[in-house]
């Protein structure tokens, strides 16, 4: 039986939604921005997020930006309930979730200055798939921008066999629990039953792992969703075009082409001579095997730059965890070279001293940002900080947003979290949002507790006597900054 044949999977096994960072507006128009664009300040937009499930990723955008307005539009009114609730336990008056089937959907003369359809594309019908591209091109603003996310070629090949495998253990299968169980238990038979050296068991050890890590419903309605359609990205951008839009880039520019490339796939991507962008960032997914994409799209009537441009940085903010990699003997007023590091082992090196001092601050303002026109006012060689910033970027040691939330970088008397953080805590989540519009899971109890805790009431005498573990008051709090959960006061 498939998952097709049960009357409402997503009913039988409800599926959360979670907030996606690169999805988040003051992201997309950042991107944007470096492309040549001007589109509309976050702040007071208009956002459509077509296929939002619960709400689980467009609530807390419309939380952090309550001036902007936000329309949600699902098929199952369940989770669309569970999503209006949330909103209104969060007093929110900016957001409307609405049910609609995508097959048919019209949106008419609504227009909206960001569109979003995460895990939307690849696992819908073709029909649905089409009329997406239609609605999206027809509601999306001239200086507006379109997030779409998507299962990719070549990679999805590889995925495919994977999901065949699935959806033949699970044929009998009518129970979704069970359906998900077999599935896993699959993949580790198969696995097991390869040879140490077995390219296949190699492929099965890797993807198994995922599997595992995956919820439930993440498998249910993922890996084994009726539809499932990886594309080559130059297929999603002719189908694009069809609907008068056009490739802008790649949400996260780390991931593409502009990316730190190494040197045996900078040699192999040139000798594969693209003739554009959408061409080189195709042979760059046959060299990476990608399997997943995450691609911005414009009107296809507004003309856009081929490369990122750094003159269009300063309006921006910019945010990294980097620090000099030997903080004793790093100096940032000479020529010497120090390098800077981030997470994931990102790494830039430079000897340049406003380049040195611009990255050192960017590193004092950590986990909040800092406007890049900051750096650049003050400093003696603004371009090379623009040059050194955007590289930066393309290196994943630092992100770009136009909007920047009233995080915290220091811990207050009487530590506060959002409104949002608390709420998703308090109603047993097993992960929180930040105001960065990122998922931060919660390791236990404990974690939960505090967070609900930290309304701005208490000082920290009074956290430990209503604590369990009050040795750890501490560490938590500064680990809470550390996740950009700590909120400045008005």
């Amino acid at each position: 039986m498939s998952i097709g044949q049960i009357p409402d999977p997503y009913d039988a096994l409800p599926y959360p939604g979670n907030a996606f960072p690169q999805s988040h507006p003051g992201r997309m128009a950042a991107q944007a921005r470096l492309r040549g664009l001007d589109p509309p300040p976050v702040e007071e937009a208009r956002v459509l997020e077509l296929g939002c499930g619960d709400g689980g990723n467009l609530v807390p955008m419309a939380f952090g930006l309550p001036g902007a307005t936000f329309v949600g539009i699902d098929l199952n009114e369940q989770g669309l309930a569970r999503g209006r609730a949330h909103a209104r336990a969060l007093n929110l008056t900016n957001i409307e979730l609405r049910q609609g089937d995508l097959e048919q959907l019209q949106i008419a003369d609504e227009r909206f200055d960001y569109v979003v359809a995460h895990g939307v594309y690849s696992w819908v019908s073709p029909t649905a798939r089409d009329n997406l591209l239609k609605q999206a091109g027809q509601a999306l603003a001239d200086q507006g921008v379109l997030y779409v996310s998507y299962n990719a070629l070549p990679g999805g090949h590889l995925r495919q066999i994977v999901r065949e495998l699935m959806q033949f253990a699970t044929r009998a299968e009518t129970d979704p629990r069970r359906i998900v169980e077999r599935a896993r238990g699959a993949v580790q038979l198969v696995k097991h039953a390869q040879g140490p050296s077995d390219v296949y068991g190699v492929f099965l050890d890797e993807y198994l792992t995922k599997v595992l890590e995956r919820s439930d419903a993440g498998v249910f309605h993922d890996d084994l969703e009726i539809h499932n359609q990886p594309v080559h990205v130059t297929e999603i951008a002719n189908h694009a075009h069809a609907h008068e839009l056009a490739y802008l880039a790649e949400a996260t520019m780390s991931e593409s082409s502009f990316g730190n490339l190494a040197p045996g796939i900078a040699d192999a991507l040139d000798a594969l001579e693209p003739t554009s962008e959408l061409e080189q960032e195709q042979a760059l997914d046959f060299l990476r095997l990608r399997m997943y994409r995450q691609t911005l799209f414009r009107k296809a009537s507004t003309p856009a730059n081929d490369v990122p441009d750094r003159d269009r940085l300063d309006p921006l903010q910019a945010y990294s965890p980097m620090q000099p990699e030997n903080p004793e003997t790093a100096n940032v007023d000479d020529e010497s070279t120090v390098v800077f590091v981030g997470r994931h082992d990102a790494r830039m090196r430079t000897d340049h001293p406003a380049v040195k001092r611009a990255f050192a601050q960017l590193g004092s303002a950590w986990p909040a940002s800092q406007a890049i026109e900051a750096l650049t006012n003050a400093s003696e060689d603004p371009d090379a900080v623009r040059q050194a910033v955007l590289g930066a970027h393309a290196a994943g040691l630092l992100q770009l947003t136009s909007h920047a939330p009233p995080i915290a970088n220091t811990i207050d008397p009487k530590p506060t979290t959002s409104a949002l953080a608390r709420a998703e805590a308090e109603r047993g989540a097993t992960a929180v949002t930040n105001l960065k519009h990122e998922r931060i899971p919660l390791a236990d109890e404990d974690g939960r507790t505090l967070i609900a805790l930290l309304d701005g009431t208490r000082e920290k005498q009074a956290l430990k006597e209503a604590l369990p573990d009050d040795d750890r008051l501490d560490a938590s709090l500064e680990r809470l900054r550390d996740l950009a959960l700590l909120t400045k006061r008005p």
